[in-house]
């Protein structure tokens, strides 16, 4: 059938819905035609299974403007899941004359994460023969 097609969006952008209006002198869509659009329009992830099929085959059977639900998905969730509190400390009376000389000479604190990774080496090895007069094997030895 042919007609203009346009995506239409919910007010947060997490469902999506195909509007097709027919229209003589408008594109052909067929069923290919519409999962490319829908990858033009950046909707990769969260198509309803069966969704695309179902518009192509009602684009054909209608004779006026039709909406078609192809998309939805959940809500974005926050990555930031952490909270700080500072708070100051305040140093007692008999460490004060201390503090002051300590905080005075002393650099700002530098907060760093540390990685440890695990990987594994192969590594090469003369095994010894089992003879005094044979010769030494190479082996791989992973570490």
């Amino acid at each position: 059938m042919k007609g203009n097609l346009e995506l239409e969006y919910n007010s947060n952008k997490t469902s999506a819905q195909l509007v097709f209006t027919p229209d003589k002198d408008g594109e052909e869509w067929t069923e290919k035609r519409l999962a490319a659009f829908l990858d033009a329009e950046g909707i990769k992830v969260g198509i309803i299974p069966g969704s695309i099929k179902d518009a192509a085959e009602k684009i054909l059977k209608t004779e006026k403007s039709i909406k078609v639900f192809v998309a939805k998905s959940s809500e974005p969730v926050s990555q930031l899941n952490e909270n700080y509190h500072w708070e100051n400390l305040e140093i007692p009376d008999e460490l004060g004359s201390d503090g002051e000389r300590i905080f005075k000479v002393a650099f700002d604190p530098e907060i760093t994460r540390e990685r440890v990774e695990n990987i594994k080496v192969k590594k090469k090895v003369q095994k010894k023969s089992k003879l005094p007069f044979g010769k030494a094997k190479e082996a791989y030895i992973t570490t």
